[in-house]
């Protein structure tokens, strides 16, 4: 993945996808962090912390 990859992972989009596939029946993706990127020879990886509106399951992803 490319830095301007992980530019395309707003909150916005996020809850979008999480919605369509039904991981997040109710509420929304308020906040997105972007945690250490980890370069490799074809990509950039790295992990997303998702924080969710107070509405949203506990067991959102």
């Amino acid at each position: 993945m490319t830095e301007a990859a992980l530019e395309k992972f707003s909150a916005e989009f996020l809850t979008e996808r999480l919605r369509a596939s039904g991981a997040l029946p109710r509420g929304r993706v308020t906040a997105v962090d972007v945690g250490e990127r980890r370069p490799t020879l074809i990509s950039t990886s790295a992990p997303l912390r998702l924080d969710y509106s107070s509405d949203a399951p506990a067991e959102a992803p």
